[in-house]
C-alpha cells in the first residue's frame, strides 16, 4: 500500500500537465505515493499526456475518465478511490515543493492527536513562476478555523476523518473545499506543518483558482449559513444562496443532514445564532447600497430575522 494518494481533476488542462507531472514524480518518496487523476472530457492531446506518464510510473498513476461535472464530485471520486493513509488535493496548475509532501507526512506521524495539517504557500500569476505574495498560515484554533479557510489550498488528512465528517458537498462548484474545511475542525485536530512554503499556487483573472467570482461569494454565504458565522454574511447574495439545501450534504449518491456529520450540531449553531446574528444584521443594515439589492423575497427576513432563522432551524 502507498503513503499517500494525490488527488488532481483536471479539465482543458493540457498546457500544465508536463509540467505538473515533472513536479509530482520529483517529489521526495514518490515511489510510495499515487496519483489520481479524475479527468473531465479530455482531450487528445491530454490524454496522450497522460498514456504517456501512465506508462513511465504504472505503478503510481490512477486515471479516470468522466464527462463534465463539478470539481467537488470529481473530488470525491478520488477520495472513494485513494488506498493511501493520507489524502491530499492537488490543482493541475500548482506546483509543491520537492520535500513539501514527505514534510507533511512527517508532521502528522510525529502528533498522532492531529488528523489534518496544512502550511504556508506563495501565491503565483502563472505556473512555474516561484516569486509572489507569501502567506503566513496561522497556527491552528479551531474557533479560527471553523469561521475562515486558514488552510488555503493546502488539504492534507489522514483517509480516516472522511468517516466523521463526510465528503465535498457536490452542491458546490466553487467552496466545497472551505466547507470540508470546516466540518473537518469540527470533528479533529489540526496542525501546522513548520517551515517555508509548501506550495505555489497558482491565481489570476479568469483562472479556475481564482476566488473572486460571484459564485464563490454566494457558494461562501451558503456555508456561513449552514455553520452559523452569521457575522460575515453579505446579505445581498442571501437569494442566491437559499437556493441550495443548506442544512444537507451531498456526496456519493447520498443525502445526509450536517447533523450526522457535526457533534452536537444543534446545540452548536444556537450558540453562534446567539452569538453573531445582531452583529451580521447591524453590518448589513448600515451599508444602503446592500439594503438596495434586495429582492421583495427577503422583505420577511428584515421584518422577522430571529423568526426567519428559527424556522430554517425547526426545518431541519
Amino acid at each position: 500500500m502507498k503513503k499517500l494518494s494525490i488527488i488532481t481533476t483536471t479539465y482543458k488542462s493540457e498546457k500544465y500537465l508536463e509540467t505538473y507531472f515533472r513536479n509530482i514524480t520529483k517529489q521526495v518518496d514518490f515511489d510510495n505515493f499515487e496519483i489520481i487523476l479524475i479527468l473531465n472530457e479530455p482531450s487528445i492531446k491530454e490524454k496522450e499526456i497522460f498514456n504517456y506518464y501512465k506508462k513511465l510510473y504504472l505503478d503510481n498513476i490512477k486515471i479516470i475518465q468522466v464527462g463534465l461535472e463539478n470539481i467537488s464530485t470529481s473530488i470525491n471520486r478520488g477520495f472513494k478511490l485513494a488506498e493511501s493513509e493520507f489524502v491530499t488535493c492537488i490543482d493541475v496548475d500548482d506546483l509543491r515543493k520537492t520535500d513539501s509532501l514527505i514534510r507533511q507526512i512527517k508532521t502528522l506521524n510525529s502528533s498522532l492527536k492531529d488528523d489534518y495539517t496544512y502550511g504556508d504557500f506563495i501565491i503565483v500569476p502563472k505556473q512555474g513562476v516561484f516569486k509572489g505574495i507569501y502567506i503566513k498560515t496561522p497556527e491552528f484554533t479551531k474557533i479560527e478555523a471553523i469561521r475562515s479557510s486558514v488552510v488555503g489550498p493546502n488539504h492534507f488528512f489522514r483517509k480516516k476523518i472522511l468517516n466523521k465528517c463526510g465528503y465535498w458537498d457536490e452542491q458546490f462548484k466553487s467552496g466545497g473545499d472551505f466547507d470540508f474545511q470546516v466540518r473537518a475542525a469540527l470533528n479533529v485536530d489540526f496542525k501546522k506543518t513548520p517551515g517555508d512554503e509548501l506550495l505555489y499556487y497558482t491565481r489570476y483573472k479568469g483562472s479556475g483558482s481564482a476566488s473572486s467570482s460571484i459564485l464563490q461569494q454566494i457558494e461562501r454565504t451558503v456555508i456561513e449559513l449552514r455553520y452559523g458565522i452569521y457575522d460575515k454574511i453579505n446579505y445581498k447574495y442571501l437569494p442566491k444562496a437559499l437556493e441550495y439545501d443548506i442544512y444537507h450534504v451531498y456526496y456519493n449518491g447520498e443525502k445526509k443532514h450536517i447533523s450526522e456529520l457535526i457533534p452536537n450540531y444543534f446545540e452548536f449553531i444556537e450558540e453562534k445564532y446567539k452569538k453573531y446574528f445582531k452583529k451580521g444584521i447591524k453590518k448589513n443594515l448600515i451599508n444602503p447600497i446592500i439594503i438596495e439589492k434586495f429582492n421583495l423575497g427577503l422583505k420577511y427576513f428584515f421584518n422577522n430575522p430571529v423568526v426567519f432563522f428559527k424556522k430554517i432551524i425547526k426545518k431541519i
